[in-house]
C-alpha cells in the first residue's frame, strides 16, 4: 500500500505539472471589473478551513508514519524523527475528532448544492471548460468537479474517520488481530487516495484558476469569474437582487 500510494501522490502531482505547463492558468477570460458578489458566508468558511487544515496536518503526520523513517530519520536524525513522531501521533489523535465534526457540519452546509443533475453531464462532457479558452459550460453554485471533490471528502472522509476511531479505540465490539489489520488497510488506503484528490483541489483553488481562492478567504468572488464558472448560479443571484431592489423601491421603509 505504501509503494502504491507514493506512486498515487507524485502521480497526481506531475499529472497537475503537465497540465500547468501545457494549459497554464485559468485566467478570468473577461478582466477583473471590481465588482465582487458573496458566495460563501463566515460560518462557511470557518468550517471550510478547520476540515481543510485539520486534514493537511493529520495528512502530514500520517505520511510522516508511512514515509518518514526513509525520509525524515536519514535527514533529521533519529532522535529528532523520534520526537516529530511522537507529538504527531497526538495531534493526528485529537486533531481526528475536530475533522470528523467539521465533515458532518460540511455535510449538512452543502448537500442540497451538491445533488447530481444533467448540467453536471454537460459540464464533464465539456472538460469543465478547462481544456480550452471560450469554454464555460453552464454551472450552479457546485458544478460537477467541485461536486466530485464533496463526494470524495464526504466518503473518504467518513471512511477514515470510521477507521480512525476503530483505531483509537482497537478492539471494541469484539475485534480481532485480523479485523484491525483490515481496519488498518482501510484507514491507509481511504487516507492515500483522499490527499492525492485534496492535492488536486489545492492545485485549482490557488495557482490554477486565478479568482477561485477568494471564495474561501474573503468570501466573495469577481463578478466575471462567477459569470463565467457559475453561470446559473450568477444569474439566480442577479434575479434575487434584483427582486429584492424591486421590493424595496416598490415598498420603502420608513
Amino acid at each position: 500500500i505504501s509503494n502504491y500510494g507514493a506512486w498515487a501522490l507524485f502521480g497526481t502531482i506531475a499529472i497537475l505539472a503537465l497540465f500547468f505547463a501545457v494549459r497554464g492558468r485559468i485566467r478570468v477570460e473577461g478582466g477583473m471589473t471590481g465588482k465582487t458578489i458573496q458566495r460563501f458566508k463566515l460560518f462557511e468558511r470557518i468550517i471550510h478551513w478547520i476540515v481543510a487544515l485539520s486534514f493537511i496536518i493529520l495528512s502530514l503526520t500520517g505520511l510522516n508514519l508511512l514515509y518518514g523513517r526513509y525520509i525524515v530519520k536519514p535527514w533529521l536524525g533519529a532522535d529528532t524523527f523520534a520526537v516529530i513522531t511522537l507529538f504527531g501521533k497526538l495531534a493526528h489523535n485529537y486533531l481526528g475528532i475536530v475533522f470528523m465534526a467539521g465533515i458532518v457540519i460540511m455535510f449538512v452546509l452543502w448537500i442540497r448544492h451538491n445533488i447530481p443533475n444533467k448540467i453536471d453531464l454537460v459540464w464533464l462532457s465539456k472538460g469543465g471548460g478547462m481544456l480550452g479558452s471560450g469554454m464555460h459550460p453552464p454551472a450552479k453554485k457546485f458544478n460537477a468537479g467541485q461536486k466530485l471533490i464533496f463526494t470524495a471528502v464526504i466518503i473518504g472522509g467518513g471512511m477514515i474517520s470510521y477507521s480512525g476511531l476503530m483505531l483509537l479505540f482497537p478492539f471494541s465490539g469484539n475485534a480481532t488481530v485480523q479485523d484491525m489489520q483490515y481496519v488498518q488497510l482501510l484507514h491507509t488506503v481511504g487516507a492515500l487516495a483522499l490527499t492525492a484528490v485534496i492535492i488536486a483541489h489545492i492545485y485549482i483553488g490557488t495557482i490554477g484558476m486565478e479568482g477561485a481562492i477568494h471564495a474561501m478567504w474573503s468570501g466573495k468572488v469577481e463578478e466575471n469569474w462567477a459569470k463565467e464558472h457559475h453561470s446559473i448560479w450568477y444569474n439566480e443571484i442577479e434575479t434575487s437582487d434584483h427582486n429584492d431592489a424591486e421590493d424595496t423601491r416598490k415598498h420603502p421603509t420608513h
